[in-house]
């Protein structure tokens, strides 16, 4: 799978994760708020890297140097699109845009997790299988690649929508026959003399 472009994530987005979290509230609530003025540097509080670090060890204990921001759902699983934005010296620069937001904090989470394969519950669900059985992060990622390959196909193929069943067939599946002869027919009754038997 080719790598995706992910942005970077400012400390107060992650510290408005972790407290929502933390809280089991919604990142915008007026309480989490409130907080993230409060260590704020200029207003002389802890700054948002040490005041992750402090929720993070709340939330996780020994575990917190292990826990990673999750995007939810996956970047790979989200709209995309290409936009164009001014650069630097060297011209314009395309960028992706996903749908939700890649810093949206409603769309990520702390899990804990180390390196592919681990058995860690970010690692799991991955590549292993989802939340409440759904499928992995990877495997639902395979099935839309399918399905829009799938459409592609179908739409190349130019058949329209055929059978009551509802299915567009494809190329592979129309059974195509050779043209067929036309046949001189019948000559009119009457017409067509018949030797008498013989003698």
């Amino acid at each position: 799978m080719a790598k995706l472009h992910r942005p970077y994530i400012p400390f107060e987005v992650r510290c408005r994760v972790a407290l929502a979290q933390h809280r089991k509230k919604p990142p915008n609530d007026p309480g989490i708020e409130r907080s993230l003025l409060l260590e704020h540097p200029q207003a002389g509080g802890l700054g948002y890297v040490k005041y992750l670090a402090l929720i993070l060890h709340e939330m996780f204990g020994d575990d917190a140097d292990k826990a990673h921001l999750d995007h939810d759902p996956a970047l790979c699983n989200r709209r995309k699109r290409l936009k164009t934005i001014k650069h630097n010296i060297f011209g314009p620069k395309r960028i992706t845009v996903y749908s939700p937001d890649a810093n949206d904090p409603k769309h990520l989470i702390y899990r804990i997790g180390g390196k592919v394969g681990d058995g860690s519950p970010h690692d799991i669900k991955t590549r292993v299988r989802g939340e409440h059985g759904q499928l992995s992060d990877l495997a639902i990622a395979r099935k839309e690649k399918r399905r829009a390959k799938k459409a592609t196909r179908n739409r190349k193929g130019g058949f329209p929508i055929g059978s009551a069943s509802g299915f567009r067939k494809g190329a592979s599946q129309v059974k195509r026959t050779a043209p067929k002869i036309q046949s001189r027919g019948f000559p009119p009754k009457g017409s067509r003399k018949f030797r008498s038997a013989a003698r």
